[in-house]
């Protein structure tokens, strides 16, 4: 699973420097799979009593190679700061300041003499937090990756555009996986925007999510016909291949449930299938000259 995200991120930077107009480098994604290897693998490890209610089959496996995936995670880490420092400064910090904080995500940070004015003694306990720091951490990681190999940070519409699509690509990635592990977390007692607004806004927040993002990408369709590119300077027009991204996404709710109670890891690898037709819209649009 942890390898299928991954790369699936990848697809995404693919994506990202496509749509911003930037040349795709090994380096860039290299980074991006090392990143997201290391962090889903090191929460999963610090957090392991809670896949024995994701599944006892993944739950014996993290117990049984512990030390190896804790070394693996670890290798990835040094790993990835040591490619970036050695191609720059500015690219050592973007992977530097994403890599800590989620690397201190279950531990406790705030002293016990500040916890009566500080409700939450780590980032963990904060509610919806892995949500909406897991979404961020891939907007402004693949977003920024590709502006920091070419040393610079340009706060660009088309940047900003990237970014929020990104942030809602994972952010519902993430919605989905905690539909599926309601029960889990309830019994963990793990606030998520699921456990604490209901199962059934969080699927009529995510279909307005998609409708919404379902209007913008065909409004970019229509200014590409009519030649009103968005913003010159970025591939923003290529955004029209993005829809299929939400048709898939709209599809995968529709069916997604009956997938999980009967193929669970079948249920996995679909739920990163958006990903990877992100990268492939943006590959077609390169295709096309869009």
């Amino acid at each position: 699973l942890n390898l299928i995200v991954a790369a699936g991120g990848v697809a995404m930077y693919y994506a990202s420097c496509y749509l911003q107009g930037f040349a795709f480098t090994i380096t860039g994604a290299s980074l991006t799979f090392l990143y997201l290897v290391s962090m889903y693998l090191w929460n999963s490890l610090t957090s392991i009593d809670l896949t024995r209610h994701q599944g006892i089959s993944r739950y014996r496996f993290y117990n049984a190679h512990k030390t190896f995936l804790l070394v693996t995670a670890a290798g990835c880490i040094c790993l990835l700061l040591l490619i970036s420092l050695a191609h720059s400064a500015l690219l050592f910090w973007v992977m530097l300041v994403p890599t800590v904080a989620g690397s201190i995500y279950h531990f406790t940070i705030v002293p016990r003499v500040l916890r009566k004015y500080i409700p939450y003694s780590n980032l963990k306990d904060i509610p919806t937090s892995r949500d909406l720091f897991v979404a961020l951490a891939w907007a402004v990681l693949i977003t920024a990756i590709p502006h920091a190999i070419q040393q610079e940070i340009v706060f660009a519409p088309g940047a900003v555009l990237f970014f929020v699509w990104t942030f809602l690509l994972a952010f519902l990635r993430s919605l989905i996986f905690d539909l599926r592990d309601i029960e889990g977390d309830r019994i963990m007692g793990r606030e998520t925007l699921v456990t604490i607004i209901g199962e059934r806004l969080v699927r009529r927040t995510i279909y307005i999510i998609l409708t919404l993002l379902l209007v913008v990408l065909s409004a970019f369709s229509v200014l590409y016909l009519i030649r009103m590119y968005p913003w010159p300077g970025s591939n923003s027009q290529a955004f029209l291949l993005q829809v299929p991204v939400v048709l898939y996404l709209w599809a995968f709710m529709r069916g997604g449930e009956r997938i999980t109670r009967t193929h669970t890891r079948f249920f996995n690898l679909l739920a990163d299938g958006h990903f990877y037709l992100a990268g492939l819209g943006a590959w077609i649009a390169k295709l096309l000259g869009i």
